[in-house]
């Protein structure tokens, strides 16, 4: 495993050269989830998987959701919500993860 500090929304790497990729912690953060996800696709082999932490929404902000998402996916975060305060960018709630995940035919 190699830890690479860079722009997620811009990431240093040809396409299609990993197997797995690890994002604890990001996605509510950076300032386009979307264009970070479509990132982490293209850097990703085919049939590669992407494990992502989040934070749940507002009610259970110290609980995480892990996510181990296979990625035959280009848009399946069209449907997050900003936060209106606190650091994190984006709030995400574990039944909408989830729906955005089964209607794309994800696995959660």
């Amino acid at each position: 495993m190699v830890d690479v500090l860079c722009d997620a929304h811009h990431l240093p790497f040809v396409s299609k050269v990993f197997d797995r990729c690890y994002a604890y912690a990001l996605l509510e953060h950076v300032e386009n989830p979307v264009k970070v996800l479509r990132e982490i696709n293209r850097v990703l082999i085919d049939n590669g998987w992407l494990k992502a932490l989040v934070p749940t929404d507002s009610r259970l902000k110290s609980d995480y959701v892990a996510c181990i998402i296979s990625l035959h996916f280009k848009h399946c975060y069209e449907e997050y919500r900003a936060m209106k305060s606190g650091e994190h960018r984006w709030q995400y709630s574990t039944h909408g993860l989830k729906q955005i995940f089964n209607l794309r035919g994800l696995t959660f």
